[in-house]
């Protein structure tokens, strides 16, 4: 429980302290926690700016690294899924050794990461980097959530959450402008100059973090803190997790869904999965991920929009430059402008929404129509084809982007509304988990449905020649398309055939978002109005300035029951 800092007054009772907590007026943010803010904005930019650039590059990456389509499309899920599987442990690492320790630690795996991949020239050593890249972006997004959590009061932090979204989506809006740019300008097409900027930006997180984030640290022995570790928990989330996508990313393409080399890892994933859910439910001292926290509704729907919404961000993201390169024959840097309008009305949405919650205390209404404007966005995609005029796909990217960015920030306060503050951290990173999550499983899913599609629709074209080069690299045919005389008829035969296969994905966008609309039905109105109560928190002076915590646990207990 937070606690008013001077000793001289009368104890505030316990409607001022309530007052004092859940108020957007008198409970501000001092100037340090302010810097720490801007600090996370920053890291939230630069994650967000690091995951979308590659979209733009990976037909550059594919045909300069001779890698296939299914080794492309990795570089970008290999970053996601990281940044996924390892969200949750990073949460409960920052419940047990504190948030400042392990946010810095954070920050180092991402600008290793990042200098590994500025210094690659192949495909394996990418990979690698986009790995550590992963953790260490997954890891300071978790934080990001966890740590306003631990600064503001819930009915304050649709505002916050809305400035995060806003980050978020400008740093997707310019990544890749930045990703084509670079594209265009390096040999290998890896974007090695786009990676050398990262230790630049995550450095300055680095140094100004530790010195303005003030919150309170977690006393003990050091290998007390080890052994509340959920070791087992850590291991079977990340390698079942794992074990899944990479089945589902290559079943289909490098070995058919009833081979042993997909059915093999699917399974082992599937049931890896099923004894964690297992294990945090009667066997883990301290849980990974207390599993109390999906038995609401509430909960349990929203966690399934906030992946869905990742889901949809990422397929645009990632599909509609390859429909500006392929059908219109864009430069990527084209490509990247192409997709402004999306990006663009998203980051205004996101930010225009969080502070409508802040405003009114209130977020299904939002949620019902953030849904039904995605469903629409959805819809009018798949009239995306070859002869669409700027005017016409610059209002359909509007509709899609509009709809997206207002779920960005909505979903956030309905889950931590529906926990309880002992599980309000843990709540509040699962959902960023669940959205991350959706990122990679569109990447991965849509890619295997348009791989094939893509290929079923070349074999029945009628052309000849192409037929090796579809199984091994599809991505590969967005230079091969460029590459051919205007107006030829190869040319518009496999322009056609790239807007027609794009459509399915739009198809898939349509259907899951329609689902999550009619489960948003089911997401309950809950009040936001409630006290601060975090074990790493700050408190509040007699200035209404938040400093950090010094109150001990059974100081506070006292006070309480007074």
């Amino acid at each position: 429980m937070q606690h008013p800092s001077e000793p001289a007054m009368e104890s505030p009772t316990a409607d001022e302290d309530t007052k004092r907590n859940s108020d957007g007026i008198e409970a501000t943010l001092g100037t340090r926690e302010k810097i720490s803010f801007l600090v996370l904005m920053i890291m939230s930019f630069y994650a967000a700016l690091e995951s979308t650039s590659i979209g733009v590059a990976l037909p550059n990456i594919a045909a300069s690294t001779r890698a296939s389509s299914t080794q492309a499309f990795w570089i970008g899920t290999s970053y996601l899924l990281a940044s996924a599987v390892c969200q949750p442990p990073f949460a409960a690492f920052s419940h047990i050794f504190g948030r400042r320790p392990v946010i810095i630690f954070t920050l180092l795996l991402f600008i290793a990461g990042s200098i590994i991949c500025a210094l690659a020239h192949d495909v394996a050593v990418i990979l690698v980097g986009r790995v550590l890249q992963g953790i260490g972006s997954g890891g300071g997004l978790s934080l990001i959530e966890i740590i306003i959590t631990d600064l503001v009061p819930l009915k304050q932090r649709g505002g916050y959450f809305g400035l995060i979204s806003l980050a978020w989506a400008l740093g997707s809006a310019i990544s890749p402008l930045i990703g084509g740019a670079f594209t265009q300008k390096s040999i290998t097409g890896n974007s090695g100059s786009g990676f050398r900027l990262n230790p630049c930006r995550a450095g300055v997180s680095l140094v100004v973090l530790p010195v303005s984030l003030r919150l309170e640290p977690r006393k003990g022995a050091i290998m007390n803190k080890v052994k509340q570790v959920d070791c087992i928990g850590c291991f079977l989330l990340v390698s079942s997790a794992t074990s899944t996508l990479i089945a589902i990313s290559w079943g289909g393409i490098m070995f058919s869904w009833s081979s042993a080399h997909t059915l093999a890892p699917l399974l082992i994933g599937i049931a890896g999965i099923a004894v964690f859910v297992l294990w945090e439910i009667y066997f883990a001292k301290h849980p990974l991920i207390p599993m109390s926290i999906f038995n609401n509704r509430t909960a349990a729907t929203v966690y399934w929009q906030s992946m869905v919404s990742g889901f949809d961000m990422w397929a645009c993201v990632y599909y509609l430059p390859l429909y500006f390169e392929a059908v219109h024959g864009y430069s990527p840097i084209l490509a990247g402008v192409a997709i402004l309008p999306t990006l663009l009305s998203v980051a205004l949405a996101a930010a225009v929404t969080g502070f409508a919650i802040r405003k009114t205390g209130a977020y299904r209404k939002i949620l019902w129509l953030g849904w039904s404007i995605t469903v629409l966005g959805s819809g009018l995609m798949m009239l995306l084809d070859v002869h669409k005029s700027p005017a016409q796909w610059v209002f359909i990217d509007l509709v899609g982007g509009l709809g997206v960015g207002m779920l960005l920030p909505v979903m956030r306060p309905a889950v931590q509304a529906s926990s309880s503050d002992e599980n309000m951290a843990v709540a509040a990173a699962l959902t960023m988990t669940m959205r991350t999550l959706g990122m990679s499983l569109g990447i991965a899913v849509l890619g295997i449905i348009f791989q094939n599609v893509f290929q079923h629709k070349l074999n029945s074209s009628g052309l000849s020649g192409f037929e090796n080069a579809a199984a091994q690299n599809v991505l590969g045919f967005v230079k091969i398309a460029k590459s051919l005389p205007d107006q030829s008829p190869e040319k518009e035969i496999l322009r056609k055939i790239f807007a027609d296969s794009l459509k399915i994905i739009w198809a898939a966008m349509l259907a899951f978002s329609a689902v999550s609309l009619l489960l948003s039905f089911l997401t309950e109105e809950l009040s936001l109005d409630r006290v601060l109560n975090t074990e790493q928190g700050v408190k509040t002076n007699s200035n209404g300035v938040l400093e950090p915590e010094s109150t001990s646990t059974a100081e506070a207990d006292a006070f309480e029951e007074k």
